[in-house]
């Protein structure tokens, strides 16, 4: 009886691990991320909640204009309104777009999940450009290694050229001279 090979086991041997400056490159890419995508993020979220919870408070506590009672009775209104619209806007904005968010997790953890289900214990991937990385510097090292052994032989019959030539240039400078 014959046995089949899985085709979704790996062929290739474990990769390498990240060199010290691949390492250094994703520290200053999250550093980079938290400096300008989630901290600023954070501060407008921020900033927006504080607005809201004010207005709130201002239409729930505030007496905070000395005006007369029915004035004061439609300033209330007023910032009643804008708060619940306000509110009603966020509340549909997260719902439309917090599902997209929820959706792409769920299909990339289920992605990893079966990439981690097929892959032998152990064995971490690298990213693709550390992957490429890795490959050019393979490639650079073997080149390293041959290029001399092609090299000396372009070398030695440059070298015997110029020597011919150098003697067929004295030869007929000593026969030109007599």
């Amino acid at each position: 009886m014959e046995s089949y090979s899985d085709p979704a086991a790996p062929i290739t041997p474990e990769p390498p691990p990240p060199t010290a400056e691949q390492l250094a490159r994703a520290a200053a890419l999250r550093r980079f991320n938290r400096l300008t995508i989630y901290l600023p993020v954070g501060l407008i979220i921020f900033v927006w909640l504080v607005l809201v919870l004010a207005l709130l408070w201002l239409t729930v506590f505030g007496q905070w204009v000395n005006v007369s009672p029915t004035q004061l009775a439609y300033y209330r209104n007023l910032v009643r309104g804008i708060a619940d619209i306000s509110l009603i806007v966020l509340f549909t904005l997260m719902l439309i777009l917090g599902t997209i968010p929820i959706v792409l997790t769920a299909a990339v953890v289920k992605r990893q999940r079966e990439r981690r289900a097929l892959r032998p214990a152990g064995v971490r991937p690298l990213p693709i450009m550390w992957r490429l990385e890795n490959l050019v510097v393979t490639i650079q090292q073997a080149i390293t290694g041959v290029l001399p052994m092609i090299a000396r032989p372009v070398t030695t019959l440059h070298a015997g050229a110029a020597y011919v030539r150098a003697l067929l240039i004295e030869i007929r400078k000593i026969l030109t001279r007599s």
